[in-house]
């Protein structure tokens, strides 16, 4: 399934890239087209991941906000 790949992708790049909004939105935005995956699919799945429904906030400001070894922890669950 393209977004259990997207999510694991996603969680090995967020461990390398700079922590902030804009390196993140970037990095969901590339892993994203690398796994075939239109942004409005890769952010609902990432939604749903991180906040439990499928909207929500800017995501990468989420994620710019919580520990980086906590949330690809979360995500490598998936």
């Amino acid at each position: 399934k393209e977004e259990a790949s997207f999510i694991a992708l996603l969680s090995e790049r967020l461990e390398k890239c700079e922590w902030s909004e804009d390196s993140i939105g970037a990095a969901i935005r590339e892993v994203a087209t690398e796994c075939g995956l239109g942004n409005r699919q890769a952010y609902v799945s990432l939604y749903l991941v991180i906040l439990g429904r499928d909207y929500g906030p800017r995501i990468s400001s989420i994620m710019a906000e919580m520990d980086r070894s906590s949330l690809t922890e979360m995500l490598s669950r998936v």
